[in-house]
C-alpha cells in the first residue's frame, strides 16, 4: 500500500466515524493541555522555588498516579468510559484554574496539592481513551488506523502544547497562563461529552472476600498472563525506562558532550516530537500488516540511534538520531497498543491499561534515577552507549517470542462467520467476535448424544456450526436447531440450571464459548444484551423455554 493511499484511507476511516473522531480529538486536546500545563508549571516552580521545586513537582506529578493507577483504573470497566473521560477533564479544568489562587498564599504547598490530585485523577484518562477506541471501531484495520491517529495527535500535542506554553510565558501573567490552559481542558471535556456509544459496563462476576479486594489488580494478570503479551509489555517497559533515562541524558549531553548549552535542549527534545509525527504518518501503512515485525523494529529504533550518537557525538547527528527515536516510538507504540487491544478482553481493558500506564510511569522513574548514576560512573558518552545497547538487545531478543504472536492473533474466518450468524452475537463488532472466536472450542457431537441436560448446572454457550439438534423439556420436543442457531444463553446470563435438554438428531458440529466470555461480550453492548433478554423473554413467555 502506498503512503498516499494509506493516508487517504486512514483519514477517511477516522472522518467517517464521528465517534472515533471525537475520541481521538479529545486525546489530542488532552495531550496539548497536559504539555502546556507541564511547561507553565515548571516555569512557576522554578521562579518560586528554583531547581529543587522543579524536582518536587516532577515527583508529585509521577508517583501518586503510578501508585493509584492500578487501584482506581478498574472503575473504567465498571462505569461509562465516556463519563470517566468527561469527569477527569472537568476535574483538570477546575484544578488548573485554581492554581493561581493556590499560589496567592505565597507558598508552593497549595500548588503541590493540586498537582498531586491531578496526578491521581489523570490515571483514569489514558485507560479510558485506550479502552474507548475499540468500542467505537468495528474492524482490526480501523483499530490500527485509530491507534495511528492516536500516536499522530500525541506527537502533535507534544509540539503544540510547549509552543502554546512558551507563548503564554512570554506574553501573559501567571493567572492568564493557567486560565488559558484550563480552557483547553474545558474544550476537551465538551468534545468528550459528545461521544455516543452503545457499549456499557458488562455484567461482572460477583466476588467475595479477598477476591473482591484484589479485583482492581486483575489488570496486571491480563498484562502478564499470556506469555507473548508478557514479552511485549516487558519490551515496552524497557522503552519507558529508556525514555526516562533519555530525559536526563539529553540535558547532560547538551552541556558536556555537544557543548551547545542548555538552550539547545528544547531543539533536541523537539526532534523526538518531529520524528513522532513522521512515524505516526508512516504507521498508517500498517493497518493491514502483521504487527510483530513493526513492533520489534520500532522498539529497536529506541536503542540503535543512541549507539550511533555515542559513536558520533555531534549536534546534527544527535538531532537526527533523536528524530529516528521519535519515528520508532510511533511505530512501536501503535503496534504494541494494537496487540493489546486485540488480545485483552474488553471488560478488562480499563484496569489493564491502568496497570500498564502505572508500570510505564514506574519504569520511566527508574530510568531517570539510573541515568545520573551511569553518567557519574562511566561518563556521558558511555552512559548513552549502555542505555542504547541495553534497549536494542531487549528489542532484538523479543523477536524470538513476538514473531509467533501472529499465532495468538490468528482466527478461523469460518468460526467468525458462524458466530456472526448467531442472532445474539450479530450486534457485536468484528473485533469482539474475533476475541470470542479465538477462545471458541469446536465440539463434535455424534447422533443421539446429549449436549446439555435439563436441570443440570453449566454456563457454556453453544452455536451450531453444522448439523441438527432437538431441544426438549420433560421429553416434549420444543424445536429443532440447525446451522446458526444458538443455545445456552439462559443459564449463562441468569446463572440458573439448564432449562432444557439438547440432543443431536444427526452428527453435528458446535462452537462452544465459556459462559463468562459470552456474558462479558453480550452485556457490554446494549443491542446484543437487548436481543438476548428479548429472546429469553419470548421463549419463556410462550412456554417454549429455549435450551440453556
Amino acid at each position: 500500500m502506498s503512503l498516499v493511499a494509506a493516508l487517504v484511507g486512514g483519514g477517511r476511516a477516522i472522518i467517517a466515524n464521528r465517534q472515533l473522531t471525537r475520541v481521538v480529538g479529545t486525546w489530542g486536546m488532552w495531550i496539548t493541555g497536559e504539555w502546556a500545563f507541564l511547561v507553565v508549571l515548571s516555569v512557576t516552580a522554578f521562579d518560586r522555588g528554583g531547581t529543587a521545586a522543579v524536582a518536587v513537582v516532577g515527583v508529585i506529578r509521577l508517583i501518586p498516579g503510578a501508585l493509584a493507577g492500578p487501584l482506581v483504573s478498574f472503575t473504567v470497566d465498571r462505569v461509562s468510559r465516556v463519563r470517566v473521560l468527561v469527569g477527569v477533564l472537568l476535574s483538570w479544568t477546575v484544578l488548573v484554574a485554581l492554581a493561581p489562587a493556590a499560589l496567592s498564599i505565597g507558598s508552593l504547598a497549595g500548588l503541590y496539592v493540586i498537582v498531586g490530585v491531578a496526578s491521581i485523577t489523570s490515571t483514569l484518562l489514558r485507560p479510558a481513551v485506550s479502552a474507548l477506541i475499540p468500542q467505537v471501531v468495528d474492524r482490526p484495520e480501523e483499530l490500527a488506523a485509530a491507534n495511528s491517529t492516536y500516536s499522530l495527535l500525541e506527537a502533535g500535542g507534544s509540539l503544540i502544547g510547549p509552543l502554546l506554553a512558551g507563548a503564554l510565558v512570554s506574553g501573559a501573567g501567571t493567572t492568564a497562563r493557567y486560565l488559558v490552559v484550563a480552557a483547553v481542558f474545558a474544550i476537551a471535556a465538551l468534545l468528550a461529552g459528545g461521544i455516543r456509544t452503545d457499549f456499557k459496563p458488562s455484567e461482572h462476576v460477583r466476588r467475595a472476600g479477598w477476591r473482591r479486594v484484589v479485583e482492581p489488580l486483575l489488570g496486571f494478570g491480563s498484562l502478564l498472563g499470556p506469555r507473548r503479551l508478557r514479552v511485549v509489555v516487558a519490551v515496552i517497559m524497557a522503552q519507558a525506562a529508556t525514555r526516562g533515562a533519555l530525559n536526563v541524558l539529553v540535558i547532560v549531553a547538551a552541556v558536556r558532550l555537544l557543548h551547545s548549552g542548555l538552550s539547545s535542549t528544547g531543539v533536541l527534545f523537539a526532534a523526538v516530537g518531529a520524528g513522532g509525527l513522521i512515524g505516526a504518518v508512516l504507521t498508517m501503512t500498517l493497518s493491514g500488516q502483521r504487527p510483530a515485525l513493526p513492533f520489534v523494529v520500532g522498539m529497536s529504533m529506541w536503542g540503535l540511534p543512541l549507539i550511533l550518537i555515542a559513536a558520533h557525538p555531534t549536534s546534527l547527528f544527535a538531532w537526527f538520531g533523536l528524530a529516528l527515536i521519535g519515528i520508532g516510538n510511533s511505530v512501536g507504540d501503535v503496534s504494541g497498543l494494537t496487540l493489546m487491544h486485540r488480545l485483552i478482553p474488553d471488560h478488562l481493558l480499563g484496569r489493564s491499561f491502568g496497570a500498564f500506564w502505572a508500570l510505564a510511569a514506574a519504569a520511566s522513574a527508574v530510568g531517570s534515577l539510573v541515568a545520573p548514576a551511569l553518567v557519574n560512573a562511566f561518563g556521558i558518552r558511555s552512559a548513552i552507549l549502555v542505555v542504547g545497547a541495553t534497549m536494542l538487545t531487549a528489542a532484538l531478543l523479543s523477536w524470538f517470542s513476538v514473531r509467533h504472536i501472529d499465532i495468538d492473533l490468528a482466527v478461523d474466518d469460518h468460526h467468525i462467520e458462524v458466530l456472526r450468524h448467531c442472532a445474539l452475537l450479530a450486534p457485536l463488532t468484528r473485533i469482539a467476535v474475533e476475541q470470542l472466536a479465538r477462545h471458541a472450542r469446536t465440539v463434535e457431537i455424534a447422533a443421539g448424544s446429549t449436549v446439555i441436560r435439563e436441570g443440570q448446572t453449566g454456563e457454556t454457550f453453544y452455536v451450531v456450526d453444522a448439523g441438527q439438534l432437538d431441544a426438549s423439556v420433560a421429553g416434549a420436543l420444543l424445536r429443532t436447531l440447525s446451522d446458526g442457531d444458538c443455545f445456552g444463553e439462559i443459564a449463562a446470563l441468569n446463572h440458573t440450571p439448564r432449562t432444557a435438554t439438547v440432543t443431536a438428531r444427526a452428527p453435528s458440529r458446535l462452537l462452544a464459548l465459556d459462559g463468562q466470555d459470552f456474558v462479558h461480550a453480550v452485556t457490554a453492548r446494549g443491542p446484543a444484551e437487548q436481543a438476548a433478554r428479548q429472546m429469553i423473554s419470548d421463549r419463556t413467555t410462550h412456554g417454549a423455554a429455549h435450551p440453556t
